[in-house]
C-alpha cells in the first residue's frame, strides 16, 4: 500500500501504479478533499477516488494555502508502520516526516542514496529507530521485522549490508 501526498515525482507515480499492481493507495492531501492541488493533479485525484482513498486534516472545501502543506507529512507518520525515505532534498517534505517520526520513536528507513546526497539526514542515524536500507529487498525485510516485533530494536545503522 502507498500512503503519500499527490506529488509530481515519486509520490504521483506510486499513486498511479498501485491500482495497476492490485494495491491500494491513500492520498494524504494538504487541502480539503474537494480540491486538487496543483490543478494538473485532477486526474490523479479522480484515480484515487476510484482505487483508494484520500485523507485530509482540513474541511472538504479548504483551498490550497502555504500553511496547510506541512500537515500531510505529519499525518503520514501516524498512518504508516514506518517511513521509507526514497527522495529527500534539503527543502523536502521528507525532512518534516523524519522529524515527526523520530520524536515519538516511529521507524524511519532512509535509502542509502538519500544518505549520500542529503546531509540533513545523517544526524538522525544515531536514533535507534532509524535504519539505513540499501534496496527494496532490505526495505521489505526491515518492515517485516518492524511489523512482527514493533518493540524490539533492530540492528543499528551500519549493519544494513548483510540484513
Amino acid at each position: 500500500m502507498n500512503a503519500s501526498p499527490p506529488g509530481h515525482a515519486i509520490d504521483g507515480s506510486a499513486h498511479r501504479s498501485a491500482p495497476a499492481a492490485h494495491g491500494r493507495t491513500v492520498c494524504i492531501v494538504g487541502t480539503g478533499i474537494r480540491h486538487a492541488y496543483p490543478e494538473e493533479h485532477r486526474r490523479l485525484h479522480s484515480l484515487v477516488a476510484v482505487a483508494g482513498s484520500a485523507l485530509s486534516q482540513f474541511r472538504p472545501d479548504t483551498r490550497p494555502q502555504c500553511s496547510t502543506f506541512p500537515a500531510p507529512d505529519a499525518t503520514m507518520v501516524g498512518y504508516e508502520a514506518a517511513t521509507v525515505i526514497v527522495e529527500a532534498s534539503e527543502r523536502s517534505g521528507a525532512r518534516i516526516q523524519v522529524r515527526e517520526a523520530v520524536g515519538p520513536g516511529r521507524s524511519v528507513l532512509p535509502m542509502r542514496p538519500v544518505l549520500d546526497r542529503a546531509a540533513w539526514t545523517r544526524p538522525f542515524l544515531r536514533r535507534p529507530d532509524v535504519h539505513a536500507v540499501q534496496d527494496m529487498d532490505n526495505v521489505l525485510r526491515t518492515l517485516g521485522r518492524i511489523i512482527d516485533h514493533p518493540r524490539e530494536r533492530l540492528r543499528p545503522y551500519g549493519s544494513w549490508a548483510g540484513a
